[in-house]
């Protein structure tokens, strides 16, 4: 353990009053982005459930919309002495949300946070922002005896329950069962939504976590069901189906038609944050966030990107920006080109790339191709900034048969869960980032993909079950017996192994080597 030196809630009208039991095991999704997807055919479409679903139910909870208008309605007229004492006794009540998507652990630029049984929440790894929510600005996972027990929750206040979690490169978010957010770690660019850009972190000192924390105001009504994060901006997306960003807004991200930050100036939050505008009717089923850019997979499909194009992350076959001047948004942003008849079922944005998996299981992956992670077996700059760049584009090769389940996408990294439980893994190895047993990377070579490009091997006899995406150089799984392992770079103990050591980067560090994540 390292000592660190940093740099009226509303009323909801669409809400699903219900319990929930959150004693889960662990879930794990991906980078920064509200997802968890299903054991099942790519593409499936559930239905939301009438509670919000624990986390083994939430596994199941994958393509289903967000709940509607119709979602809860007043039971009726409470005219009756037993109506109405039910009416009161419900307005007593704590409301309860059906998380979208729900995100019970990844990791942000240094750290790691999960979900545990009854929605406590436990983070790892650097905290010199507060962003461990554990009131010092102290490392945790880098020393013997900081994991299991000795771990400590990050207090969200009382009768808190965590459903869903979002991670910046530096702050952590904590979307609550109520459908509040809370958010603290460093404050750059207002990121933490406190209105308030004096405040350089929140969460790294005493007194400063649990009831004193305040929720996010996102606006009047305003009921989150998701939340997913870049390097330096966060969104959520609500009950209704409107969806807001906040934060780092330098090259349009926030999809507001300006480059103004949101979030460090008093009266920039609540009602005076505008929706993002994805177009006519059309409402977000999941987002994810990369360095600069943010996307959108839409409920009838189609996939929308704004923010930084540099590189061409945003799919559509120019450099151009999108989202920071006005007319480049709502109906005028194209979708991305999928291919004839795809639709997107999931995205996962890299730093300066983006991954969609479609519904046919394929993953395609665009932008900077930095160290092969576009999968594409070449060594171009970039794919994706060029005329007909996606309408060629050819799917990554996972290997004969096989599918993908789930996608995370990191700093220059990505990964894919497959239909069989294993774990592919290409781009940057560095650190071992890719579990390899190696430093090789893997990407640039059309030898290196398909069934040339091995598993991660994660233990004999181990399947994965879910994966967790960061924000920069590892990854974690959750495994078929409940178990959570992580490789690639542990600077600040992110691996929660209490050393600095890497894994993944020699043979003899991977398989059952690999010990897992003592959690509490």
């Amino acid at each position: 353990m390292r000592l660190r030196s940093p740099r009226a809630r509303p009323r909801a009208p669409f809400l699903v009053a219900a319990g929930v039991a959150l004693g889960l095991p662990l879930v794990v999704a991906a980078c920064s982005s509200s997802t968890i997807i299903p054991e099942e055919d790519a593409g499936a479409s559930i239905p939301p459930e009438a509670a919000p679903p624990t986390p083994d139910a939430a596994d199941a909870a994958v393509d289903a919309p967000p709940p509607g208008p119709d979602a809860a309605r007043d039971a009726g007229d409470a005219s009756t002495p037993d109506a109405a004492d039910a009416a009161d006794a419900a307005d007593a009540a704590p409301p309860s949300i059906v998380p979208l998507r729900p995100t019970t652990l990844l990791g942000g630029g240094r750290h790691a946070c999960a979900l545990r049984p009854g929605g406590k929440l436990v983070c790892w790894g650097s905290g010199a922002f507060g962003q461990l929510g554990q009131e010092e600005q102290q490392d945790r996972g880098d020393g013997p005896g900081e994991m299991g027990a000795a771990l400590k929750e990050s207090k969200l206040g009382v009768g808190a329950t965590a459903v869903s979690v979002a991670a910046t490169y530096e702050s952590t978010c904590a979307l609550l069962l109520d459908g509040r957010v809370k958010c603290f770690g460093r404050n750059g660019s207002g990121v933490l939504g406190n209105g308030d850009g004096l405040v350089a972190s929140l969460g790294g000192t005493a007194g400063s976590m649990g009831d004193a924390l305040p929720a996010l105001n996102l606006g009047i009504n305003r009921v989150a069901v998701a939340i997913a994060g870049g390097d330096s901006h966060l969104c959520a997306i609500f009950a209704d189906g409107g969806t807001k960003c906040w934060g780092n807004n330098q090259y349009g991200q926030l999809g507001l038609g300006d480059k103004t930050n949101r979030g460090d100036v008093a009266g920039q939050m609540g009602q005076a944050l505008p929706t993002v505008s994805l177009g006519a009717g059309r409402r977000a089923v999941q987002l994810s966030g990369g360095a600069f850019h943010t996307c959108a997979v839409l409920d009838d499909g189609s996939l929308k990107c704004w923010g930084r194009n540099n590189a061409g992350q945003l799919g559509q076959e120019t450099r151009l920006d999108r989202g920071g001047a006005p007319n480049e948004m709502g109906d005028a942003l194209p979708a991305v080109k999928l291919g004839a008849g795809r639709t997107a079922v999931e995205v996962a944005c890299g730093y300066t790339f983006t991954c969609a998996r479609l519904d046919d299981g394929a993953v395609k992956c665009w932008g900077s191709n930095a160290s092969g992670v576009l999968g594409q077996g070449s060594a171009a700059a970039d794919i994706g900034a060029n005329t007909n760049d996606l309408t060629t584009m050819s799917p990554i090769a996972l290997g004969a048969g096989r599918r993908a389940m789930q996608i995370v996408a990191s700093e220059l990294h990505a990964c894919a869960r497959l239909d069989d439980g294993t774990v592919k893994c290409w781009g940057s190895n560095t650190n071992g980032r890719l579990g390899q047993g190696d430093t090789v990377a893997r990407g640039a070579s059309a030898a290196q993909m398909g069934d040339a490009l091995l598993p991660v091997r994660l233990g004999t006899g181990r399947t994965a079950t879910l994966l967790a995406g960061t924000r920069s150089g590892f990854t974690c799984a959750r495994l078929d017996n409940g178990d959570t392992k992580c490789w690639g770079s542990n600077s600040a103990g992110r691996l929660g192994q209490g050393d600095l050591a890497e894994r993944g980067s020699a043979a003899s560090q991977m398989g059952d080597a690999l010990l897992p994540v003592a959690l509490p």
